[in-house]
């Protein structure tokens, strides 16, 4: 063995104590061990066990009043407070030796439950070998560690963790202790589930494109309006699909143009347009697009609402305010409406006007004698046959 190097036993018997007092004082941190061999033995360096000799021949002194800690150690202790985490060390073995009180204000356990590998218990079950076989590996490589697992409250409750550590070395780049930290993860977890369900389950279309047009997300509600499969369509170029064919070119154009100048006639407005179903058919819908805040490039998400029933509600409402129920002719309002464009046009135009006002005479009588059933049936036939015979027929109204 190389002079510099002794193993435990040896290292035991230089310093006058037993081979446990001497493994228990490295879990402490109190010495460090140079390596460790395949076989789990481990290696002290001559001067490093000679040092920690003439630290345990140094009386230790009488307790006295506390001495204030270094100022970065002041700094890590506040700043370890103020995180809303859980910041833990252990030994380079991996082992908790020091106590760790936000651990155990978490968890409910107490240090000596904490102690060595006793932090497991705090774990999931389902999650403990999966947790102990990364964590081993991190500790044998000397490489960062990092897994998520469900980890216990006090009260009992699971929640979803992100368990990180690094390794701390000494300068010449032995390993000394290792400090970690647990995230709790279950407000990511539900933002981003709250989030999904809220896409899944959306009455309008979602989708979203690429910064080359190509569709990377298609909701539920996108399947229904357009006739597409969500697996038919991802990858595929959004202006092939639901963009109808004389207004492919100026959307490719937009989508260039903002790339190009941040400018987009459509980012961040509601706007009407014409939309296309995978059987060619057309149909108006409400879009706003907004742009995704992610690195990299461009992500764009598109909300569509089908407002057909919204469209027709609307023609409807017009038709009834400006035509008559009964006759569908023209009613009053627009008569005058209609009258006031014909007018002004003659004006600027300087040609004549002519208007033909038909009245019929002792329809009075047809009511009283056949009923107004009969009454509005005839005015129906009268009607039908003004708009054959006159047009155009909003030239007609019943006055």
């Amino acid at each position: 063995m190389d002079s510099i190097y002794l193993t435990s036993g040896r290292a035991a018997r230089r310093l006058g104590i037993a081979k446990g007092t001497l493994l228990r004082a490295m879990r402490r941190g109190e010495i460090t061990p140079a390596s460790r061999t395949p076989g789990g033995t481990f290696r002290f360096r001559v001067a490093d066990v000679e040092d920690y000799a003439r630290r345990l021949a140094t009386p230790v002194r009488e307790p006295c009043t506390p001495e204030p800690p270094p100022p970065a150690e002041g700094r890590y202790q506040a700043l370890v407070t103020a995180l809303a985490q859980i910041v833990w060390a252990t030994s380079a073995t991996g082992e908790v030796v020091d106590d760790v009180p936000l651990w155990r204000a978490y968890t409910g356990q107490s240090h000596e439950a904490v102690r060595g590998h006793g932090w497991l218990d705090a774990v999931h079950p389902d999650d403990r070998a999966r947790t102990l076989q990364v964590w081993t590996h991190a500790i044998a490589t000397g490489l960062c560690y990092e897994t998520e697992h469900r980890l216990r409250r006090a009260d009992g409750t699971y929640r979803p963790f992100l368990a990180r550590a690094a390794p701390v070395r000494d300068e010449a780049g032995g390993l000394r202790a290792w400090v970690g930290v647990c995230i709790d993860l279950a407000d990511r977890y539900h933002s981003e589930a709250d989030a999904s369900a809220l896409v899944e389950t959306a009455l309008d279309a979602i989708i979203t494109i690429n910064h080359a047009g190509r569709v990377v997300a298609f909701n539920p509600a996108a399947e229904h309006i357009f006739g597409y499969q969500r697996g038919q369509v991802l990858g595929q170029e959004l202006a092939d699909l639901i963009i109808p064919p004389e207004l492919r070119a100026p959307h490719r154009a937009s989508l260039a143009r903002y790339l190009a100048t941040g400018a987009g006639a459509l980012i961040g407005r509601r706007v009407e347009v014409s939309a296309m179903r995978a059987d060619g058919s057309l149909f108006p819908a409400e879009i706003a697009v907004t742009r995704v805040p992610v690195d990299g490039p461009p992500l764009f998400t598109g909300y569509i609402r089908d407002i057909t029933e919204r469209k027709q509600m609307e023609e409807a409402l017009r038709h009834q305010a400006l035509h008559d129920a009964l006759t569908g002719l023209p009613n009053r309002t627009l008569l005058h409406d209609r009258l006031a464009q014909a007018l002004g046009a003659a004006r600027r135009e300087r040609h004549p006007l002519a208007l033909l006002l038909l009245d019929l005479n002792c329809f009075k009588e047809v009511n009283d004698t056949f009923g107004h059933a009969a009454g509005d049936r005839l005015l129906q036939q009268i009607a039908a046959r003004l708009q054959d015979a006159l047009q155009p027929a909003d030239t007609v109204a019943r006055c």
